[in-house]
């Protein structure tokens, strides 16, 4: 396997697990009632899997065409820390709609199918731009 990957990919992978990580401990400390609700229901680990494919795949995974355009025009524009911001938008985006879910299997549905219908696109620029 080494073969075939770049010599330096397990430590690019473990810079962006570090980053993921540290994005959630950000997340989970300003929204501490969204993880709490995600925690009871026991549910914790589909927000983190979610986390880690935004920013694994640049958000191409589990967000809709026009989100990741944006965010790929403003990451070539305005560089890394655009991915930090979408990261915190897209959450806050959700998050209403988080402390709706009841269960786990709603949970997985919720983060597996459902992210990638989000496209208001105005709200996601607010957090890009202005936030």
């Amino acid at each position: 396997m080494e073969q075939l990957l770049p010599i330096d990919y397990f430590c690019e992978l473990a810079e962006m697990m570090t980053v993921c990580t540290l994005i959630l401990t950000l997340l989970k400390n300003s929204c501490e009632e969204v993880f709490a609700h995600l925690n009871d229901i026991g549910a914790e680990l589909y927000l983190k899997n979610l986390v880690y494919k935004w920013l694994l795949s640049l958000f191409i995974q589990n967000t809709s065409d026009k989100y990741y355009s944006c965010i790929w025009d403003l990451l070539l524009l305005e560089g890394t820390v655009i991915l930090y911001k979408a990261t915190f938008g897209l959450f806050r985006i959700i998050s209403k709609d988080i402390m709706n879910i009841r269960s786990i299997e709603e949970a997985q549905d919720f983060f597996e199918n459902k992210t990638a219908q989000y496209c208001d696109l105005d709200k996601l620029l607010y957090y890009l731009i202005i936030k």
